[in-house]
């Protein structure tokens, strides 16, 4: 091959790779895995609160298991509803790190 077509094959290869003739580092930022902090049993659900069997159950004993079954589901309700705050509080404060982290943030 000649020289000149050497130099010019050189002048393009440099005027594609975006660097010319300075010499910059490339910095690549990772994906965020924001997804990952939260915990993997958190996406099986909450189970629900069982009805009661009140078979064979007199009035007071009746209530007395609804009464029982109600607090249940209402703390599964809270557990599940703690858990969906806890999910976008936990995405969100990852995101801000990942996002502060960044090289052209402003």
């Amino acid at each position: 091959m000649n020289t000149a077509r050497i130099t010019a094959c050189a002048a393009v290869a440099l005027s594609l790779t975006g660097c010319g003739l300075i010499s910059r580092p490339v910095v690549s930022q990772p994906p965020a895995r924001c997804a990952d902090l939260i915990p993997p049993s958190w996406s099986e659900g909450v189970e629900g609160e069982p009805v009661p069997d009140t078979a064979g159950l007199d009035l007071k004993g009746a209530l007395q298991a609804w009464a029982a079954a109600y607090v249940g589901a209402d703390g599964q309700l809270a557990k599940a509803n703690g858990r969906t705050a806890d999910t976008v509080s936990i995405v969100r404060q990852c995101e801000a790190m990942v996002n502060a982290a960044r090289a052209d943030r402003q």
